[in-house]
């Protein structure tokens, strides 16, 4: 029976509500923990055995077998009212929990950088948010560091509810903010200039490339990821070193006299840019790395956890690296390439670092439901993509789904004022109706202006919202808004995806096919990470 009721210190629970009793009590609850349990119970409540039937003397008589025995409660069955249990909680709650069966990740030791990766949804971010608060209590500095600019005040807020007990041993910042931080604190000035470097590249194009058989080949933005995303993110200063470089990530093949236009164009940036007395975000990483193999950084740290590392450069993983070379329980990489939201791409050969043996990948998707999981995976299916190596990878890959279910909600509407009274109604109504968080939902877009927009439909509807290039991690009642790039590592029970299918967008006046073939590819894998945002529900518009 479903019933439960106290009787003095004793609580009488009826079988089918037994798991759902114990997880009241926390969802924490590691394997050990859950053996534990099941040990218990089985000791206190045994299974009924049913005695043989005596046999007559003299007769003959079928003797049954002993009734099946099945024991009070298994693991599983814990294991599975643990997720359902942290399910009900706010999505930041839900963002620290850790499946007990990756508690002894979190606790490995390794004798040197170590690498976990695996599809989304299978719970890096929360290993290495669980991986923080091991070393920290264990009395280690750690640095956890990431790409995208948000994330790491998230982490920090989601790390102080799981870890109230060590504070100010992890540190939570994004690379670009602790490299700038470091320079100047050695007196190392810089000038960041978004809008001078922009023009520095468009004359270097009009001088350089506009006139070349690089304009028939992409267009200007291209050449400007390759000389950003390629040349200078590697910190490759020589044109040698570029015309022998496997260009990973990329997949419009040059030829030499094509790659000596462009190192042509990398020169003339370069000199505009040094003219100038400005820098770009790139040279940021790079003079820190300079400034870090001059002098090493004091006190030193014990850890450095990086979160989306296939989002960084292969000058920042190397400042990373550098900063606790290959020491025992030093360096830890977490990504997926799959989830790779910009373009470029460098190998962990490239950075000079070694994760043989000592790398885990992860299986099995705890976060999506089945539909939905497999809904995003059908728009990267016919993608390779590149994983910190050599070899590209294909776009299918085997996952074992841990929830069942979920729902895909295709919204067809014939325009724009349609698509945007079915969204809010479906807001509404999982709100009202189904009593979903507005805090764990989210509108996500491929660009800043399209989050405007959707900021401000959602605001004239009534219904409360916040960007999240504002939202630090702490539960708020307001639908999250923002790019696809920002939603990186962040969940929510329901994501919502309008205009879905404008994905990738439309091909460019000046873009040949392979660099055509590369966008499409690259913008598949931000509506994929996107979609695989979402738990629960994901509409797509």
């Amino acid at each position: 029976h479903n019933m439960a009721s106290r009787l003095g210190r004793v609580v009488v629970c009826g079988e089918r509500d037994l798991p759902r009793d114990l997880t009241r009590r926390g969802v924490r609850l590691d394997a050990d923990q859950v053996r534990r349990i099941v040990a218990a119970l089985d000791r206190a409540c045994p299974p009924r055995v049913v005695p043989k039937a005596r046999q007559q003397p003299g007769s003959f008589q079928v003797m049954p077998k002993p009734a099946a025995q099945f024991a009070l409660l298994s693991e599983d069955e814990i294991l599975i009212a643990l997720r359902e249990t942290a399910c009900a909680e706010p999505i930041e709650s839900w963002m620290t929990w850790l499946h007990p069966r990756q508690a002894r990740l979190v606790a490995q030791r390794w004798s040197g950088p170590a690498r976990v990766r695996g599809a989304a949804g299978t719970g890096k971010t929360v290993v290495a948010l669980h991986r923080a608060k091991h070393l920290a209590a264990g009395g280690k500095r750690v640095l956890f560091t990431s790409f995208v600019r948000n994330l790491p005040t998230v982490q920090q807020q989601l790390f102080a509810r799981l870890a109230p007990g060590v504070p100010g041993r992890v540190e939570f910042v994004n690379i670009h903010a602790w490299a700038r931080r470091l320079l100047a604190s050695r007196g190392v000035r810089l000038e960041l200039d978004d809008d001078g470097v922009e023009s520095c590249f468009n004359l270097a194009w009009v001088h350089v490339g506009r006139g070349s058989a690089l304009a028939e080949l992409g267009s200007r933005e291209y050449w400007q990821e390759e000389v950003q995303d390629v040349i200078k993110s590697r910190g490759l200063t020589s044109y040698d070193d570029y015309a022998a470089l496997r260009r990973v990530g990329r997949r419009l093949p040059l030829q030499s006299s094509q790659r000596e236009l462009v190192w042509d164009l990398y020169q003339e940036y370069e000199r505009l840019r040094i003219e100038r007395g400005i820098h770009d975000w790139a040279d940021v990483l790079t003079l820190a790395l300079e400034s870090v193999n001059a002098d090493p950084v004091e006190p030193a740290y014990d850890a450095v956890i990086v979160d989306e590392v296939q989002d960084l450069s292969c000058v920042g993983v190397r400042l990373l690296h550098a900063l606790v070379g290959d020491s025992r329980d030093g360096l830890l990489l977490v990504g997926d390439g799959q989830q790779a939201v910009y373009p470029g791409g460098f190998t962990l050969a490239e950075a000079g670092i070694s994760v043989a043996g000592r790398a885990r990948v992860l299986d099995q998707n705890y976060r999506n439901g089945s539909e939905i999981l497999r809904a995003a995976l059908a728009v990267v299916a016919s993608d390779e993509y590149d994983d910190l190596d050599t070899d590209p990878v294909t776009g299918t890959r085997q996952v074992d789904i841990e929830r069942d279910g979920g729902t895909v909600v295709r919204s067809v509407t014939p325009d724009p004022a349609a698509q945007a009274q079915a969204l809010v109604e479906q807001i509404r109504r999982d709100n009202g109706e189904h009593g979903v968080r507005l805090g764990d939902m989210a509108v996500l877009c491929p660009t800043r202006a399209e989050s405007g927009h959707w900021h401000r439909v959602l605001t004239l509807a009534g219904i409360d919202v916040i960007l999240l290039e504002s939202y630090d991690g702490r539960t708020i009642d307001a639908v999250k808004i923002g790019t696809y790039q920002r939603a990186k590592g962040l969940e929510f029970a329901e994501v919502f995806v309008p205009d879905h299918a404008r994905v990738p967008a439309a091909r460019r006046t000046v873009e040949g096919d392979d660099a055509y073939a590369e966008r499409a590819s690259l913008e598949r894998r931000q509506l994929f990470v996107a979609m695989t945002r979402a738990r629960d529900l994901l509409w797509l518009g």
